[in-house]
This record gives C-alpha cells, sequence and structure tokens, in this order.
C-alpha cells in the first residue's frame, strides 16, 4: 500500500459508523512494505495528543512484526509439509531403486557367476584338446628332424629344404599350442608351480644358450650383467619368460645389441631386464601390449609373425605364479626394455 491508499481506506472505512469526529490510519510496515492498516474512530470531539499518535505508532509496528511473524510461521509450517512429503515420497523412490537395484546385482551376479564357469569349462576344453593335439604333432616334428637328417636314406636339396620347413612349422605349432596350454591352466587356475633352489646367473646362460644362434644370424650382439643372486621358486618358468622376451628382442631387432641385467634391489626383489636397440613400440600400443593376440606393426615391414601371445603369457606367468610384476619402456625406432621385479623368494 502506499500513503494514499492507506488514506483512502480509513476515510471509507469512517463513513461507515455514525458520528465519528476524527479517524487515523497507522500503516503496518515491514521494512518498506505495507502489510496492513491499523485506523482508530473516535466519536470524541477532543483531538488526540502527541504521545498518542506515538503510542499509536508503536502498537501499529508491533503488530506489523506479529503479522509478519504470523505469515512467517504459516510459510514455514506449510512449506516444512511440502518438504516432509517429497522428502517421503523420494524416499519410497529410493526404497524401490534400491530393491530393484538389488535384483539387478543378484541377476549380475549370476550371470558373471555363469560366464566364470563356462571360461573355466572353455579353458579346460582348450587344455584337454590341446593335449590331444600335441601327441601327434610331436611324432610330426621327430620324424621330420630324422628324414631330414638322412637318418632313413639321402636327400637331395628340395627334399630337405620340405622338411626342415616341416620341423621349423611343427615346432613353431607346438610352442603356440604349449602357450596357449599353460594360458588355459592359469585361467582355469589349474597351473602348479615347482619351487627349487637356482642360481639367476646361470639360469640367463641357458636363456643365451638358447637365442644365440638366432641372434647371431642377424648379426646382434649379446650382453649380459648379472649378479650371482641365489633365488628360490619356480625355475621353469621364469627361464620361459626370459626366453620369450629373448626371443622378441632377437625377433624385432635388425641390429645392434640385446643386453641383459640382473640385480638385486631392496626387499629382497629381483630386477630383470631385457633391452634392445630394435624397432621400438608406439606409446598407444604399449598399454595393450599384455593384452592377448596383440602384435606389433612396423613402418614398411607390415605385420610381425607370431601369435600375440607370448608377452601375455609372459605377464599372467611373471605376476600369478613368479609373485612379481613387468613393466616396459620403450622409444619409438629405438629399442625396448622389459623389466621384471620379482621377489627373490616364492613359494607357489
Amino acid at each position: 500500500w502506499n500513503r494514499r491508499e492507506v488514506l483512502e481506506y480509513s476515510s471509507r472505512e469512517a463513513t461507515r459508523h455514525d458520528n465519528i469526529n476524527f479517524h487515523a490510519a497507522f500503516p503496518l510496515l515491514v521494512g518498506k512494505n505495507c502489510i496492513g492498516v491499523l485506523c482508530i474512530f473516535t466519536r470524541s470531539t477532543a483531538k488526540p495528543d502527541k504521545g498518542l499518535i506515538q503510542t499509536m505508532e508503536a502498537v501499529a509496528a508491533q503488530v506489523a512484526l506479529a503479522m509478519h511473524s504470523s505469515r512467517l510461521y504459516e510459510e514455514t509450517v506449510k512449506n516444512a509439509a511440502l518438504l516432509e512429503e517429497k522428502v517421503m515420497e523420494r524416499t519410497r523412490e529410493l526404497e524401490e531403486s534400491q530393491v530393484q537395484l538389488q535384483e539387478t546385482v543378484k541377476d549380475l551376479n549370476g550371470a558373471n557367476e555363469k560366464l566364470r564357469e563356462l571360461d573355466q569349462l572353455k579353458s579346460l576344453f582348450i587344455a584337454s584338446t590341446s593335449h590331444e593335439l600335441r601327441t601327434p604333432l610331436n611324432s610330426i616334428i621327430g620324424f621330420s628332424a630324422i628324414l631330414r637328417d638322412e637318418w632313413l636314406g639321402s636327400l637331395n636339396d628340395e627334399q630337405k629344404l620340405n622338411l626342415s620347413a616341416i620341423h621349423r612349422n611343427g615346432r613353431h605349432l607346438l610352442a603356440l599350442i604349449n602357450d596357449i596350454i599353460d594360458i588355459s591352466k592359469i585361467e582355469a587356475g589349474k597351473l602348479e608351480g615347482y619351487v627349487e633352489n637356482f642360481k639367476l646367473d646361470e639360469l640367463v646362460d641357458e636363456a643365451l644358450d638358447t637365442i644365440c644362434s638366432s641372434a647371431q644370424d642377424k648379426g646382434l650382439e649379446l650382453q649380459h650383467d648379472i649378479q650371482p643372486i641365489a633365488m628360490r621358486g619356480d625355475r621353469r618358468r621364469l627361464l620361459q619368460c626370459l626366453l620369450n622376451l629373448l626371443t622378441n628382442a632377437v625377433k624385432f631387432t635388425n641390429h645392434g645389441t640385446i643386453t641383459i641385467t640382473g640385480t638385486l634391489e631392496e626387499g629382497a626383489m629381483v630386477r630383470l631386464e631385457v633391452a634392445d636397440t630394435g624397432i621400438g613400440i608406439r606409446q598407444e600400443d604399449v598399454a595393450n601390449l599384455f593384452q592377448p593376440f596383440v602384435r606389433l606393426h612396423a613402418a614398411g615391414d607390415g605385420e610381425y609373425p607370431g601369435t600375440g601371445l607370448g608377452l601375455y603369457l609372459t605377464a599372467k606367468l611373471v605376476r600369478e605364479v613368479l609373485g612379481g610384476e613387468i613393466s616396459l619402456t620403450s622409444v619409438y625406432n629405438q629399442g625396448s626394455t622389459f623389466t621384471l621385479l620379482m621377489p627373490m623368494e616364492v613359494e607357489v
């Protein structure tokens, strides 16, 4: 309300009564807002003094405050009721969502359990089938070697070449089957380790002897600096991992050096590094390198031959059998370094 509206209201109310000699209107103010009017009407001919006017102004202020507080209280009660209703409604929705979520989690757990069972059955099936394949394949490899080495009679050059191809591809297929068997055993939780005492330097010498011929064929230099660390763990699996890394180093290095270092670190941890001066690995390929069936590409050379299982199997063996960790640092077109960090003693 403004001043004019307050006076008009007071005059209008005064005309509704007889013999009104004096009337006054006091606005009920809250801040600058007028929320009502306090009107005084009197039939007395005496005019109110200043003290009465001040008293009525004070009364008007208190009435305004009381009305404002009452309205605020009503709004608060109303809003509290609305809020409580919304909270109850939201609570019901959350309870319903929780029930649905629990049912979904239960369904997912059941589905995951079935997937785990199927995965184990798959791994067991692969392992069983691979064993069946390995038996005749060993015969093929053995007899092709006998024929190639002319134990059963002389051969011409073309026959020797063909038998060498049969023998070489047979051994490659056998290595693939062995990798598949190992992976399926690990994934099915059936791989058993064999604990023994061994010297790290002797194990590295054995690995170098195995790949020495392949490295020499490519003109590569082999270097090693291995501390004579006495270890206890699965020697065969560590040798398998090291051979996988060395074989890869030879495959992807066309010139230069392959270096192996072995040191004892703090906390009875052994660090074994295989470094090469090969093609290196692009940064975008590093994250997927230890995944199954990942094979590298080199600029201008296409895809390198292989199954893409070697590094996946190596990482699995290092982490789940040797109790260690494997990592990689690489610069494309300059070389790579694979690092194994594992306990000096592991009870498999």
